[in-house]
């Protein structure tokens, strides 16, 4: 007489064998977390005809890919404008100051990504930036400086040039506008470390 059960065991272990492989497989791909590796992000800004640099200190800020899926993608950045600085004592005064970023009461500039559109190795990165309360519909560019990076079986250490131009005058940033240019251009390169899961 022929043992149905054991047929059954059989025939069902290897369907549940494939079916643990299937989902470790995609639980893989999903689960690579990468870390913004990066203290700070550069911007620069004219004062009068000279052109100066300064940053924006990071805390708290995330950047996750999804290659497969770049609308799934995020970006949030925190910049801490109490350690952060325009290039040299009193720049960095006035910009904190209240006609500027008033960072007494604003001492965080936040920015949320809401969509995310790749074409090769450039994201565009369309979100809110919010600075002194106001919150403004911006784009942040992002361009993979190191795709041969994406060929290997572990990515890691990808690095990223993020660009975005803002106007001061979005957001009633206008101190010294006489001296001081509306444009600023956020411009830094950034390093993403992929976590151990």
């Amino acid at each position: 007489m022929v043992d149905l059960t054991k047929n059954k065991i059989f025939f069902i272990l290897p369907l549940l064998l494939s079916l643990f492989i299937l989902i470790s497989v995609k639980i893989s791909f999903a689960s690579d977390k990468f870390i913004l590796n990066a203290e700070r992000v550069k911007f620069n800004y004219f004062l009068g005809i000279i052109p100066m640099e300064g940053f924006f200190a990071l805390k708290d800020s995330i950047f996750v890919l999804n290659f497969k899926k770049p609308n799934q993608s995020k970006l949030n950045l925190k910049f801490d404008l109490n350690s952060s600085s325009a290039g040299f004592d009193l720049a960095t005064t006035a910009m904190l100051g209240e006609t500027v970023l008033y960072a007494e009461k604003y001492p965080y500039i936040y920015f949320e990504s809401k969509k995310v559109f790749a074409k090769d190795n450039q994201f565009n990165i369309r979100g809110s930036l919010t600075i002194r309360g106001i919150t403004k519909d911006v784009t942040f560019k992002a361009k993979l400086n190191n795709p041969s990076v994406l060929k290997n079986e572990v990515k890691n250490n990808l690095q990223f040039d993020i660009y975005a131009e803002l106007k001061r005058s979005d957001f009633n940033a206008t101190g010294y506008q006489y001296i001081v240019g509306d444009i600023i251009n956020l411009k830094t390169r950034v390093e993403l470390l992929l976590l151990d899961n």
